[in-house]
């Protein structure tokens, strides 16, 4: 794999909706220096906006040798969508499903 790619594994719940994303191609960078551990971003909770699923609550953890470290934090409190309902569907640049108004970005750009 090349610079600001990686490899990720999904996970679903029965409606289909994503509760994890896994990874162990990530680095944490810690005071003793760089450790290769799981990251993962678990999702709590689900709601309903305008007839689509949203996320309400939400984690990002590094999963480390002396146990999970919980470190970002996610609670919905408020939506304004950047679309009408009616377009929210759009496809984005290049059929990659973007958003409007923002940029399409590889994660290894600044």
């Amino acid at each position: 794999m090349g610079l600001g790619h990686l490899r990720a594994e999904v996970l679903l719940d029965d409606a289909g909706r994503p509760r994890d994303v896994r990874s162990s191609d990530r680095w944490a960078d810690l005071p003793g220096g760089r450790v290769r551990a799981l990251w993962s971003t678990p999702v709590d909770g689900w709601t309903v906006v305008d007839g689509r699923p949203r996320m309400t609550v939400g984690a990002a953890f590094w999963h480390l040798p002396d146990g999970p470290y919980r470190y970002a934090e996610l609670r919905l409190v408020g939506l304004d969508p950047v679309l009408p309902p009616a377009r929210a569907d759009r496809v984005g640049p290049s059929g990659t499903g973007g958003v409007a108004g923002g940029r399409n970005r590889r994660c290894d750009e600044p």
